[in-house]
């Protein structure tokens, strides 16, 4: 009896260990990785949807009828605090390419553009939502950005991008 006891210790052990090994040990938890949107707001408002990738990268999309301005590049991230519902943090956008003509980008090319945000999902529905309050540099978003499916952010993002010219800088 208390060989089997012992057995099945070192059994669980072994399998503990063998999944940590096999499956990586995650440090950092980055809840925002995923597509969002951001509705119009009014006639003349330009949408957004953006992606935030798993690698560090984004891409950030400003359309309105029939125009659009696509920013990309890096961002940091930094969590406040983190549940699997709700986050918190700072997160700093660095635009290394963007679509030339905007008067007034959401997100600068020259500067960095620092938000504090807000993460929440909800745990009955796949849904989140994300808060950009807009700290230097970038635009506030004009309401929550809600998630969206890749294949819809992707659509889009190919849309725009066959009909826009890239500022090279």
């Amino acid at each position: 009896m208390f060989r089997s006891r012992v057995f099945i210790k070192i059994c669980v052990f072994a399998i503990a260990l063998i999944m940590l090994v096999g499956c990586g040990i995650i440090t950092t938890p980055n809840p925002l990785i995923g597509c969002y949107k951001t509705p119009v707001t009014g006639k003349s408002a330009y949408s957004h949807c953006f992606e935030i990738r798993n690698d560090g990268t984004f891409d950030f999309i400003e359309y309105h009828e029939d125009s659009a301005y696509i920013s990309s590049g890096t961002y940091e991230m930094s969590l406040s605090s983190f549940d699997f519902e709700n986050a918190t943090g700072l997160l700093v956008f660095t635009v290394e390419s963007q679509t030339a003509g905007l008067s007034s980008y959401t997100l600068q090319k020259d500067a960095p553009n620092r938000y504090r945000f807000r993460w929440e999902a909800d745990a009955s529905d796949p849904s989140k939502t994300l808060r950009l309050d807009s700290m230097s540099g970038g635009k506030n978003l004009p309401n929550d950005s809600v998630s969206m499916r890749s294949d819809d952010f992707y659509e889009e993002l190919e849309k725009w991008n066959n009909n826009s010219e890239e500022e090279t800088v």
